[in-house]
């Protein structure tokens, strides 16, 4: 085996994978956010399964750059593997992330139409009894 594989084949098949579910769901929050107009409510399910989604990527990603540091398959030490700071950029990318799908939930402009109140329809008032 060679001693310089990727960053990604070094992190192990399962954070690869949580790291696709996190772009999917990231790249679906944008989409249903910019398509969805008579209802907000696809856009706040995506935010909040992005965001929490985005919180066990961090800790899941956290957990294997830090305490369990990939070994490249060697069998490797931690003192001989050497994390490199685009390491840190991936993790500040994952909270960024994280970040951008909370901040969608606080969107409460209120010009917006869909943020616009229904017409109340006024009724008579009830007959006034004795």
């Amino acid at each position: 085996r060679r001693l310089a594989e990727s960053g990604y084949q070094a992190l192990g098949w399962f954070v690869v994978a949580v790291l696709l579910v996190l772009i999917l769901l990231a790249l679906g929050l944008v989409a249903v956010t910019l398509t969805e107009r008579e209802t907000p409510v696809l856009a706040v399910v995506a935010a909040v399964l992005t965001t929490t989604w985005a919180l066990i990527t961090f800790i899941v990603l956290f957990v294997r750059l830090v305490l369990y540091q990939p070994d490249l398959g060697l069998a490797l030490t931690s003192d001989k593997v050497d994390l490199l700071p685009p390491s840190a950029l991936g993790l500040l990318c994952v909270v960024g992330i994280g970040a951008g799908a909370w901040l969608t939930l606080r969107d409460d402009r209120l010009t917006s139409p869909l943020s616009a109140a229904a017409p109340v329809p006024i009724r008579k008032a009830p007959p006034v009894s004795a």
